[in-house]
């Protein structure tokens, strides 16, 4: 079955690459700082610019290459690709104004109960197509659970033939 869309950024790779080199620029220029300035300039600037930076990189790295099809959510962990099938997922919800998006899982995976996903670099300004894309994965989430069979589905029943006459 081929796939329908690809929700991620393709920028994801660029966009870390860029906030370890801007990380490095700025502990570069806190250091330089505390060692012709006071040390308490360099002190500030790490807390006002060099954590937030670090916050927003930890961020960034829990995002995963999400796509999906009719019946299977797909997501990169560790250079392999893991399937999740759709009827396992709970909800899609958006968790910041950034467009940083949730899928919240019924059954764990190996990154846990959640996979993080963020549809576009520039989600504000582009926001109706990217949300065109993942109101179509909500309803292939809910047709998939509407449609699936219970476990036992072609099993035996507990009462024989016999027992009906």
């Amino acid at each position: 079955m081929s796939r329908i869309a690809t929700i991620t950024t393709k920028h994801l790779t660029t966009h870390n690459i860029f906030l370890w080199v801007f990380n490095l620029g700025i502990a570069g220029a806190c250091l330089t700082l505390s060692l012709f300035s006071t040390w308490i300039r360099g002190i500030q600037l790490i807390f006002y610019i060099y954590m937030p930076m670090l916050f927003l990189h930890r961020v960034m790295s829990r995002l995963r290459d999400v796509s999906f099809d009719n019946e299977f959510v797909y997501y990169t962990h560790n250079g392999y690709e893991v399937q999740v099938p759709m009827y396992d997922i709970a909800s899609v919800e958006i968790t910041s104004l950034g467009g940083l998006y949730k899928i919240n899982l019924i059954v764990p995976t190996q990154i846990g109960m959640t996979i993080y996903f963020k549809p576009s670099i520039w989600y504000p300004l582009n926001f109706s197509k990217h949300d065109e894309k993942v109101n179509v994965l909500r309803s292939k989430i809910i047709s998939a659970k509407r449609n699936r069979q219970p476990d036992n589905f072609r099993g035996l029943s507990s009462h024989s033939i016999e027992q009906e006459g």
